[in-house]
């Protein structure tokens, strides 16, 4: 109806199972109009005047623009993708997300240009070996990969980029499926969705996704409407080409809105912060370091046009890395431990160093204080322990250490040996820690033991345990609820061990259990 009357808008109500349709009252009485809704069995319930539901009116405005747009900007998620082709690009892809909003008797038509690449499906990213393709590729048209195969494998289905599951590749059409050949799967996906599968009728894919979405039967998919991923974002790029060549098909499609000539301003009538290509920013020269260059313009992309062959990765698979590997990758390559950080502790100020005199408050106060001392000076001075030689009593040698021990100790402990310290002040566990040493007569090195007491390695975290628990059992009977009493190392890994990409190590609880309900609950 879109298109046999371009004086109308209409979009379809999936809930009620009613199609609205706006336009003039001397078009809506039509005797082709109402014909064309007979034979499709549809019959006129309720008019209401258009000011008084501009909601309905901006939904059916949306949808209209959107049919009329493809094959020029094609519906994919929530964006518009530039391109007649632009299943087969290569490049980023320019493409906009379209919201329409009512403003009094105006319409506005928020735009959010950006750019994005749309990977095809490789044989790789399925874990499949390189000897499996390749049988699979020289075989007769029977040639079948199964689960067996590759496994269990999740992708996004064009056009709305639903999650599904891959149940087997064909190299044909199945024959318990809607579609006697290629050419009506072709014209059901021109007509349906606006998509231009290839430019003429005998440029047939190489392969087939057979998929399920939850509980439902087996659908079959041309393998350019199979993709491993969400679009990819490219950064920084230039949004002005984009907005200007969507505009320009918007004119071009849309001539009229109900049979009345429009104009599009290119400002809104409220405060909007404008867009501006980074290469246009002036700066100043005070805020430019020497040595540091401008920053570059933004990568202009331009829409895809002429795309003579088609892209496919099933018939180059001897360029492909087997079971998904590659080995130059940065992924693969060994990691370098980096050096440990060594702290350093700068030393204590010298009572010395002060112009105080030695009996002072100032003197009494530092005195008092128990300040850690990091350097490797002691108010006690070992003698060096040589190694016993052959021959020699070592219980003697023993003996004489521990009173060369004691001599020392009774010297610290004089008030003459007091003076000599220069003011370094100890603490009193490191110096009861010295008397053990010495009373015990034991051959450790006093540098040693002041590191073994002063330093302390951070004990390692531990990694929570994961619970013996059928997640997805507790989905399926007890719901949001139960997966609550689980907890995330136990999600995580569940979701993992069904490859479900969109699981990461720093994904909060909330976020996975909401995978395991949308994947598994069913």
């Amino acid at each position: 109806m879109v298109f046999s009357f371009p004086d109308i808008l209409a979009s379809p109500c999936c809930d009620t199972g009613q199609i609205l349709i706006v336009g003039k009252e001397a078009i809506l009485v039509q005797d082709k109009l109402v014909g064309k809704c007979e034979k499709l069995h549809l019959e006129r319930i309720t008019s209401t005047p258009a000011n008084e539901n501009l909601s309905s009116v901006a939904v059916c405005l949306k949808y209209t623009l959107m049919a009329r747009l493809s094959p020029l900007w094609n519906s994919v998620g929530k964006w518009l993708f530039a391109g007649k082709l632009f299943l087969h690009s290569k490049e980023p892809i320019m493409a906009v997300e379209l919201e329409i909003l009512t403003a009094g008797t105006y319409f506005e038509f928020i735009l959010k240009p950006q750019c994005f690449k749309l990977n095809l499906l490789r044989p790789s990213e399925l874990n499949l070996s390189k000897q499996a393709v390749l049988k699979f590729m020289e075989g007769d048209k029977d040639e079948v990969l199964y689960t067996e195969h590759f496994g269990d494998q999740r992708v996004k289905v064009l056009p709305n980029l639903t999650t599904a599951t891959l149940v087997s590749i064909t190299k044909k059409i199945p024959d318990n499926t809607v579609f006697k050949d290629w050419n009506e799967m072709r014209r059901y996906w021109k007509n349906m969705y606006g998509y231009r599968l290839t430019e003429d009728e005998g440029s047939e894919p190489v392969v087939y996704y057979n998929v399920r979405f939850r509980n439902s039967s087996v659908l079959t998919y041309p393998e350019w409407t199979i993709r491993p991923d969400d679009p990819q974002l490219v950064r920084r790029s230039d949004p002005k080409p984009c907005i200007v060549d969507f505009v320009k098909s918007v004119r071009l499609k849309m001539r009229t809105i109900c049979g009345s000539d429009y104009r599009i301003e290119p400002q809104v009538r409220r405060v909007q912060n404008a867009m501006v290509p980074a290469g246009d920013v002036q700066y100043a020269s005070s805020s430019l370091i020497p040595g540091f260059t401008k920053p570059n313009a933004p990568r202009k992309i331009l829409a895809p046009s002429n795309i003579p062959n088609m892209q496919t990765h099933w018939e180059n698979i001897n360029s492909e890395p087997c079971n998904g590997k590659d080995e130059n990758s940065p992924v693969n390559q060994e990691i370098k431990t980096p050096a440990k950080i060594k702290p350093t502790f700068k030393p204590v100020a010298r009572i010395s160093n002060l112009n105080v005199k030695k009996n002072s408050p100032v003197i009494k106060e530092l005195k008092a204080l128990t300040v850690p001392e990091f350097s490797q000076k002691s108010c006690i001075s070992l003698p060096k322990m040589p190694t016993p030689m052959k021959g020699e009593n070592n219980l003697q040698s023993s003996q004489s250490r521990r009173e060369d021990l004691n001599a020392s100790q009774k010297k610290c402990d004089s008030p003459l040996a007091t003076s000599k310290i220069e003011g370094t002040l100890q603490t009193p566990n490191s110096i009861a820690h010295l008397h053990t040493i010495a009373s015990h007569g034991k051959r450790e090195n006093t540098k040693e033991v002041l590191d073994k007491n002063s330093l302390h390695e951070p004990t390692p975290k531990k990694k929570r345990a994961l619970l013996d628990v059928n997640v997805e059992q507790i989905a399926r009977t007890e719901g949001i609820s139960g997966l609550m009493k689980v907890n995330s190392a136990s999600l995580l890994h569940f979701l993992r061990s069904k490859h479900v990409k969109e699981a990461k190590a720093k994904t909060k609880k909330e976020a996975l259990i909401n995978l395991v309900i949308q994947n598994f609950s069913g």
